[in-house]
């Protein structure tokens, strides 16, 4: 972060001789909810005595209460963008202390142009629990577990022609996971190493992994007309991740392809945009064994001796992305199509395919509804085990001032995913919330 920072504050200085404006601003976000299923357990799998969870698992739903400081500074000029913003969110489970937690989110953008080029610098850092994001990567919501990520994304871009431009991509993301002392100490001395565990694979927990994703992309683009774009890319994407327990199994991806991008303005309300592409991933999975040799004699230790084995694979694939966005006076409406892989916390990637619809209607300038939903599946990249997860959340919000929204919510959540070979876990939850949050308009200064 260090490095992004020096970066900026550069990119600060060399467009400080321009008219420049300075901003601030900032908020609060607090709400109370109650989920009456917290850890998405089913109803007819039964807790185990060994979990290292047990005294809270008793306690599936819980009151929740979390309140968020956010605090946002920008600076521009003709030809330069930046800003940084930071929260610091706590997060308290009265029936389940054990999730207590603190979020905190941190980021910098920046961007420089002149006639023809721009460069941008895009950074966070972020430290979360593993269950914010467990339907996109685990589906194990039980886990007590930190998330640190941090990611960086500079991008080069040249306007060849008016129409024509060419942009160079790079990313790189780093997240890692974090078990209390004592869930870290039960998992690796009772559970991970036992004969069950390696044959049945079911606690996520055993599988938690850090991992490390760098991206590169070199894109084309093309308007051809007021109305129409569109674009052509080839990318390359390398995955790494390791066991965070046991650290004997490795993983490592390669992945290459290409995709085809346009965007049609159909009219006023209505934009259409779609991508679809190709990729090929190939894999290398590498599980290092310790075992010990037994000494000749009485008087001599013990040694001990590793072996590694290492599979691997090819596999094909496509990927999707297309969608619409509609608005008028008072609908908002936004329907997406997904398909490809997403990093997992457990090891691998995830081929998923996922369908949002979200929904917005104004009722007056101050009281408005929305519906967000989703329809997800996910499984293993060459893997049959499908997890399945639909979301319904609507909400009612009103507009005290510009400052002040008050709203009521309510969300439903369903999964379906593989416990064994021959058994399913279903689970839902309901979570009813009322949210108060506060923004500052914040302040200019212009020279």
């Amino acid at each position: 972060m260090r490095i992004v920072w020096v970066a900026l504050l550069i990119i600060i200085k060399i467009t400080s001789s321009n008219a420049d404006e300075w901003g601030v601003n900032a908020g609060i976000d607090q709400n109370i909810s109650y989920d009456d299923n917290v850890i998405m357990r089913g109803d007819d799998v039964p807790i185990k005595n060994d979990d290292p969870l047990n005294n809270d698992e008793l306690n599936r739903a819980s009151l929740i209460y979390k309140v968020t400081p956010s605090f946002n500074l920008s600076h521009k000029t003709d030809v330069s963008d930046v800003s940084a913003y930071a929260s610091y969110g706590v997060q308290r489970y009265f029936n389940i202390k054990k999730f207590d937690r603190n979020h905190q989110n941190y980021g910098i953008k920046g961007q420089y142009k002149n006639e023809r080029a721009s460069w941008k610098l895009d950074s966070s850092y972020s430290i979360t629990p593993s269950r914010d994001t467990a339907q996109q990567e685990s589906g194990d919501f039980q886990i007590d577990s930190e998330r640190k990520s941090f990611s960086i994304s500079p991008t080069i871009s040249y306007e060849i022609t008016e129409q024509d431009s060419l942009s160079f991509i790079t990313q790189y993301t780093n997240t890692q996971y974090s078990l209390n002392d004592s869930d870290r100490k039960e998992l690796t001395d009772e559970r991970c190493t036992s004969e069950i565990f390696n044959e049945n694979k079911l606690d996520t927990s055993c599988n938690l992994s850090d991992y490390k994703v760098f991206n590169l992309k070199l894109l084309w683009s093309r308007k051809w007309s007021e109305r129409y774009m569109s674009s052509l890319d080839v990318f390359y994407n390398n995955f790494k991740s390791s066991k965070i327990i046991t650290d004997e199994d490795e993983l490592k991806s390669h992945t290459g392809g290409a995709n085809i991008t346009s965007t049609y303005i159909f009219s006023e309300r209505l934009d259409l945009f779609g991508t679809v592409g190709f990729r090929v991933t190939k894999t290398n999975n590498i599980t290092n064994r310790s075992f010990i040799i037994p000494a000749n004699t009485e008087n001599d230790p013990n040694s001990v001796d590793t072996f590694s084995t290492k599979e691997g694979s090819n596999e094909p694939g496509w990927l999707l992305n297309i969608g619409a966005n509609y608005h008028d006076n008072n609908w908002q409406t936004e329907f997406i199509v997904y398909h490809g892989l997403q990093p997992s916390s457990q090891g691998g990637l995830l081929d998923q395919t996922k369908v949002n619809i979200d929904l917005r209607y104004n009722f007056t300038e101050r009281l408005y509804a929305t519906l967000l939903s989703d329809y997800q599946i996910s499984k293993p990249d060459g893997s049959e085990n499908e997890r399945t997860n639909i979301t319904f959340h609507p909400s009612l919000n009103w507009k005290l001032n510009p400052d002040w929204t008050v709203s009521t919510s309510y969300r439903y959540r369903y999964q379906k995913r593989f416990l064994r070979s021959n058994e399913e876990e279903d689970a839902d939850s309901n979570l009813y919330m009322l949210s108060i949050n506060y923004r500052w308009q914040g302040l200019k200064i212009a020279r």
